[in-house]
């Protein structure tokens, strides 16, 4: 049983992490420079219905309007959607931070934002594990 629990896990994670990975390199295309907006994506569950009953499949978007706070936002699509998994793309100073969280824990993909002679480019950057999260489905503190 634990076995096989673990297999779906895993799998889940594995489907996670590359349609994350997908979204990563289409923001690399999409907003060359690093003007990305702050973004809320959402997993949502197998049973959320839209306002007109239609069964939602498939990745959720939202631009979240400066001056909101992200973390409320964010508990609020995980709410409303029932997430399996959020992922939060937000520039932070030199970098854009697509961050990845499902209550198994995280990835964050930290991208460069850099300047090459006259044009500023998003560099392929790093990536890390349960070191950065949003903190509505998966918490640091939790893993102690």
């Amino acid at each position: 049983m634990l076995e096989d629990y673990l297999n779906k896990e895993g799998k889940l994670w594995d489907f996670l992490v590359a349609g994350t990975d997908g979204l990563v390199k289409s923001l690399r295309k999409t907003y060359p420079t690093g003007n990305v907006p702050t973004m809320l994506f959402a997993w949502p569950g197998p049973n959320v219905r839209a306002d007109d009953g239609t069964v939602i499949r498939g990745l959720i978007p939202f631009a979240v309007p400066a001056g909101v706070d992200v973390k409320a936002a964010a508990v609020k699509m995980a709410k409303r959607t029932q997430a399996t998994a959020l992922v939060l793309v937000q520039r932070q100073n030199e970098y854009v931070k697509v961050i990845l969280e499902a209550p198994i824990g995280t990835k964050c993909w930290s991208l460069p934002v850099r300047r090459h002679g006259d044009v500023t480019v998003v560099e392929e950057g790093s990536t890390s594990m349960n070191g950065e999260s949003i903190g509505v489905l998966w918490q640091k503190s939790r893993m102690n």
